[in-house]
């Protein structure tokens, strides 16, 4: 039997049997006699369903309906030192399904315990800094899918950024620098209390081979990125990107293209109230005349929990607004997409999402494509 389908399928039982539990369950570590090296494992499932009136578009979207695994993954850190940590995510979804890895990096942390900063540096294949939702963890995204999802044309702002090489995983090393006050931010550490802190800021440098996931670089240059981040108040965090992507295009070996992000977050996901992501993008895409591209993205959630006696622990109303434009010089290529729905949770790590979705055409005689996505988010 293959490898992939035995693990979707160890995968796909964990799931169901920590669907089923009442509350929330945190990864299992195991430390060692001395503390170290501990093992910590984490895992998640999301099958998903969607119907999709695609038909104009079924040559390039496919069927008009499906259901099938979004993902199925394991997360496995492991801790040497007190500096020193490695994290390894194969992934077994895809059809037919496939092992392969999806993080695979190692943590080295250059700053003191006592230090007023906080300086990490990743290296191995990690996402790219580009993109806040991009960079949220796929546990939970309350609009179930960042940019288009199966069953839709790759036109939404997330699809367009990430076909120019600007998001996604690729292999390299970002270099992370962050007040300890706000250390929890960057995804890289964790505050001393666990609260939200009312102030701080964070910045990253970044190096890939621009590549993209499990690739070798081609030619001799690297792609660059930056980013910073501050938060204004408990519940506002703004942020900025610029990443420089390189490869080959035609005869150009030297091949750059660039990105530029402004972004903005209100409240943070799965916390009772409001929680608000904007963001817009201006790049260049892949391709020989490098046309401008723009996009804008607005995705938002009202979290809401429930009794203790209530069936579902939280309910979720969310929504999301997305404009991608490939070419900004050329008229009526823009699309839209949006999406309104809920998620209902079982449990902090378990939620039932149901998402209606359209996606439009600037052009006059492109229809336009309604749908509804069903998701099961799993994680443990």
């Amino acid at each position: 039997m293959r490898p992939a389908v035995v693990g979707a399928g160890l995968v796909a039982l964990m799931g169901i049997l920590l669907a089923s539990t009442p509350q929330s369950l945190e990864g299992q570590t195991i430390r060692g006699e001395n503390a170290y090296p501990w093992i910590q494992i984490k895992g998640r499932l999301q099958p998903q369903f969607y119907y999709a009136d695609n038909g104009p578009y079924s040559a390039t979207v496919g069927p008009t309906n499906q259901i099938f695994l979004r993902r199925a993954r394991f997360r496995i850190r492991v801790g040497l030192t007190d500096n020193l940590s490695v994290l390894l995510n194969p992934a077994f979804e895809g059809t037919p399904a496939t092992v392969r890895i999806r993080d695979a990096y190692v943590d080295l942390r250059l700053s003191g315990k006592e230090s007023g900063t906080y300086i990490l540096l990743r290296t191995g294949q990690l996402k790219r800094r580009f993109g806040r939702y991009e960079n949220k963890s796929s546990t939970n995204l309350p609009s179930l899918e960042r940019g288009r999802g199966l069953g839709l044309l790759s036109t939404t702002s997330n699809d367009l950024f990430k076909n120019a090489g600007f998001m996604d995983r690729d292999v390299g090393a970002v270099l992370f620098i962050q007040n300890t006050t706000n250390a929890g931010h960057a995804g890289f550490g964790k505050t001393v209390d666990g609260e939200t802190p009312d102030h701080g800021w964070g910045f990253s440098v970044s190096m890939f081979n621009g590549q993209g996931a499990s690739a070798a670089d081609v030619n001799n240059s690297k792609s660059f990125g930056a980013r910073g981040t501050y938060r204004i108040s408990r519940q506002l965090d703004l942020g900025a990107a610029v990443f420089l992507h390189d490869g080959i295009v035609g005869a150009d070996s030297s091949f750059t293209n660039v990105a530029y992000g402004l972004e903005a977050e209100w409240g943070k996901i799965a916390t009772p109230g409001l929680w608000v992501d904007l963001e817009t993008m201006y790049g260049q895409a892949f391709s020989a005349n490098k046309p401008w591209m723009f996009g804008v993205s607005l995705v938002g959630a009202y979290h809401i929990r429930l009794d203790e006696d209530s069936r579902f622990w939280a309910i979720e109303p969310a929504a999301q607004i997305d404009v991608g434009d490939p070419d900004v010089d050329v008229d009526s290529d823009a699309s839209w997409l949006v999406r309104v729905g809920a998620n209902a949770y079982l449990n902090p790590t378990t939620q039932l999402r149901l998402m209606l979705e359209q996606q439009m055409f600037n052009a006059a005689n492109d229809p336009s494509i309604f749908g509804i996505r069903i998701g099961l988010t799993v994680s443990w």
